[in-house]
């Protein structure tokens, strides 16, 4: 595509690192009055989006609009499974 372009310089981009993605997705979807379930299930969807600002951004937007009656329904659920 760069050479297409006529571009002389490309920029190779690295991803963000597990930790930076955690953060970014914490910061993005989860207030501080989220329960403890929520950063085990939020780390491992961090580590999913492979450091991608984007797709943190999306999920984060994504996961705001969990209300505290999903959180339930989701307790609930995981309760009556075992």
């Amino acid at each position: 595509m760069a050479r297409n372009m006529a571009v002389k310089t490309s920029y190779v981009l690295k991803g963000l690192t597990n930790d930076q993605s955690w953060a970014l997705l914490k910061r993005l979807s989860f207030g501080e009055d989220k329960i403890i379930w929520q950063s085990l299930v939020g780390q491992k969807i961090a580590e999913k989006c492979g450091g991608v600002p984007l797709a943190i951004r999306s999920m984060g937007s994504m996961l705001q609009t969990i209300t505290e009656e999903d959180e339930d329904e989701h307790a609930t659920y995981k309760v009556n499974s075992f």
